[in-house]
């Protein structure tokens, strides 16, 4: 397999990780009732269910920003080939040393970019 065929195959698997955790949002959205269900009415109170629908509402809009620009950045990383340059600039070393460090710039760099949505 050329490289360009294992490239489009991980972007592919990626896009469609992406997807797939996007219907689960969407299916667990629509089973959230508008109303409270009848068998915690005792339990809860029907005014902190309607907060608990609004801040859960709101967290899925920012959620959705932080995947969209954790998307574009990834996606902007493989096609432009950053984790090559990554590998070459570090080449020296061994083979799992390079691995680590280039899964870990990875890691930190969503970790930053996901900073401003968890707080």
């Amino acid at each position: 397999m050329s490289n360009t065929m294992i490239k489009i195959f991980i972007i592919f698997m990626y896009l469609s990780n992406k997807v797939f955790n996007a219907y689960i949002d969407y299916l667990n959205k629509s089973y959230l009732k508008k109303e409270l269900p009848d068998n915690v009415k005792d339990v809860y109170n029907e005014e902190e269910y309607k907060k608990f629908l609004s801040y859960r509402e709101e967290s899925r809009h920012i959620g959705l920003i932080a995947n969209v620009i954790s998307i574009v950045v990834t996606l902007a990383l493989l096609v432009f080939n950053v984790h090559a340059l990554l590998f070459s600039a570090i080449g020296s070393l061994n083979i799992y040393v390079q691995y680590l460090i280039v899964v870990s710039a990875f890691a930190v760099l969503d970790l930053i970019l996901g900073l401003p949505f968890g707080i």
